[in-house]
Order: structure tokens, then C-alpha cells, then sequence
């Protein structure tokens, strides 16, 4: 699971301006299929975490791994289409399942 940043952060003098998630969304769409390291950098939480169950293991990367795997495979396209459904949201989170659509499989990512 990725942790992603939404909403813009507040400053005592002024609100930075607030990201519509679904632009967020389509960022980080965008950058999975086309392995988009600046993008994906553009949109991930440094504190973001994902978690990749294989088997009776669960693998963690932080944003920091992810970012390098992703750098290390800059530009690579992948053989997929996407779409994405709201599974919850509320004014300061949204949950969204991400499905990428490849001809023999599906990955499903869970995204907050």
C-alpha cells in the first residue's frame, strides 16, 4: 500500500493550494505504466510505505526504495490499461483501488 499526498499543507499566513486527488490519482496511474520516477516523486509521501504480499511474506519498501527501483527503470513502459475505483473517502483521505489490466492478469493496488 502507498501513501500518497492529497491535500496541500496549511501554513499559518495561507492554504497552499489543494491537489484535486483525482489528478493524484492519474499521477501515479501515469507513472506506474510509464515507470515515471519524477512523477511518481511529485506525488509520494516520503513517510509512504508499500507492502507486497508474496506467499506467506510480506515485503515493505519504503518511498526512498521505490523511488530508486523506479529510477533505476526510468522511462519503461508497461503492456497495461488501468482504471481505478473510490472505495472510501472523507474530507481529508480518500481509498482507491487501482487495477492494471495486462492481457494474462490483473494487479490490484490499494492506495490511501
Amino acid at each position: 500500500m502507498l501513501l500518497i499526498a492529497i491535500l496541500g499543507v496549511a501554513s499559518t499566513i495561507e492554504a497552499a493550494p489543494r491537489r484535486d486527488y483525482k489528478d493524484v490519482i492519474n499521477a501515479f496511474i501515469e507513472s506506474r505504466i510509464n515507470t515515471d520516477y519524477m512523477k511518481m516523486k511529485g506525488i509520494l509521501s516520503q513517510d509512504a510505505v508499500e507492502k507486497v504480499p508474496r506467499l506467506k511474506t510480506t515485503f515493505r519498501f519504503s518511498a526512498v526504495d521505490l523511488l530508486k527501483t523506479m529510477k533505476a527503470s526510468d522511462g519503461v513502459k508497461q503492456a497495461c490499461t488501468s482504471s481505478f475505483k473510490i472505495l472510501a473517502e472523507n474530507d481529508g483521505m480518500i481509498m482507491v483501488q487501482i487495477d492494471f489490466i495486462y492481457a494474462e492478469h490483473i494487479v490490484s493496488e490499494f492506495v490511501t
